[in-house]
């Protein structure tokens, strides 16, 4: 499980943002399951962005 995340953005590749991930450790799957909603969605927002 990564400390950052880097979203990259379609042809040519920029990098669109560098996401810091703010879960505590040691992590457990089933928690980050949980609690990773706002951060999927910010993903999930940059990526549909970029694909317009």
């Amino acid at each position: 499980m990564s400390d950052h995340i880097v979203v990259l953005g379609y042809k040519p590749a920029r990098i669109l943002a560098d996401l810091r991930v703010c879960l505590p450790r040691p992590r457990n799957v089933a928690k980050v399951h949980s609690e990773r909603g706002e951060l999927f969605q910010r993903i999930w927002n940059l990526l549909e962005v970029a694909a317009v």
